[in-house]
């Protein structure tokens, strides 16, 4: 399977520090302009499948790269949305997870939220679903910073303090070749290239 994984583009939420989780978030002037260089920049890549979170920001950014691709349906798929923070949802939360390790992170459960290992269990729950469905296909997933964080996490197999390593901006691009066993190639990993030229604001906020 040739996996792309795409974040989604910045939001009115991202500029201000605020913690979306599960809720839609608005793409700003900026976050369009950035929908538009990802789709360009996919807009040769053969895609058998594409999936979405069924939240706004990413539908709106997976939308803009499917107009290359009309022959494919895009699927919502709820498993894809970012963690759920509960009561935090709408908060500025960077005093509260600044001071956190990676492994506090992704332990710590918000009032009527989830971990973010709960989060990435979904997140791998729907990844070896496609894995067995599309072992030979090319597959299109636009998701959120901690899905993805969680989902390369896994499928690296490396140790959790590497977990921020693993920060990813908006629209950026990872492309993997894995096959049936999960043994991985990596062909990009959280690419910004089609955003080099950009003079828009670029803001690297996870958790959104």
């Amino acid at each position: 399977m040739r996996l792309i994984i795409v974040r989604h583009a910045e939001t009115t939420e991202n500029l201000e520090r605020i913690n979306m989780g599960q809720t839609g978030g608005h793409l700003i002037e900026c976050g369009r302009k950035q929908t538009k260089l990802v789709a360009e920049a996919l807009k040769d890549e053969k895609i058998n499948a594409a999936y979405t979170s069924d939240l706004s920001r990413t539908k709106e950014t997976a939308l803009e790269i499917m107009k290359y691709h009309l022959n494919i349906e895009l699927k919502d798929e709820k498993l894809l949305r970012e963690r759920n923070f509960g009561k935090l949802n709408g908060t500025n939360t960077d005093d509260l997870f600044k001071n956190m390790t990676s492994e506090e992170f992704r332990k710590f459960k918000p009032e009527d939220g989830e971990t973010s290992i709960e989060m990435g269990e979904r997140t791998i729950k729907f990844y070896k679903r496609i894995l067995e469905k599309h072992k030979n296909d090319n597959i299109l997933l636009v998701t959120h910073a901690g899905n993805i964080q969680e989902l390369l996490l896994y499928i690296f197999g490396w140790e959790i303090e590497r977990y921020r390593e693993l920060k990813t901006e908006n629209t950026s691009v990872t492309i993997l070749e894995i096959d049936e066993k999960g043994n991985y190639k990596i062909e990009k990993l959280n690419s910004t290239e089609h955003l080099k030229n950009f003079s828009g604001q670029k803001v690297n906020v996870n958790g959104a």
